[in-house]
């Protein structure tokens, strides 16, 4: 079943430092690049605020702080340190963490599909599995 990269795959919208449109980046662009953001922009408030409480719950985790408010500054002003982030997200990556479409009861035939053909009527299931 096809799926998609949650941690690789754009689908977190930021706007750059630099001039630019927003663009779409995955969880481990937007954490181990963070100072090269100036923000998440999602039109939807609701989204944003919800994709920067991910960010700091996926933070807190890999990073296992702040420790103090010395740290945090240090990470503010110098970036995160991407190779905790690296290793923590391949420890995810390599449970294949992936968003997919499953239909309400998870047959595949249950799908309704649209005029283009596209399947519509199911659920997003985020996944974990070994292969």
């Amino acid at each position: 079943m096809a799926g998609f990269s949650l941690l690789e795959e754009g689908w977190i919208p930021v706007r750059p430092l630099t001039v630019g449109p927003v663009r779409e980046v995955g969880l481990r662009e937007v954490l181990t690049q963070a100072q090269t953001f100036e923000r998440i922009d999602d039109p939807s408030p609701l989204i944003t605020v919800a994709l920067y409480r991910l960010c700091l719950a996926v933070l807190h985790r890999a990073l296992q702080g702040p420790k103090d408010a010395a740290q945090a500054a240090e990470w503010y002003s110098g970036g995160f340190p991407a190779q905790a982030i690296h290793d923590y997200l391949d420890n995810l990556s390599s449970r294949q963490l992936r968003i997919i479409a499953v239909p309400d009861n998870t047959s595949p035939s249950s799908m309704s599909r649209d005029s283009t053909g596209t399947r519509k009527g199911g659920v997003l299931k985020v996944c974990s599995h070994q292969n």
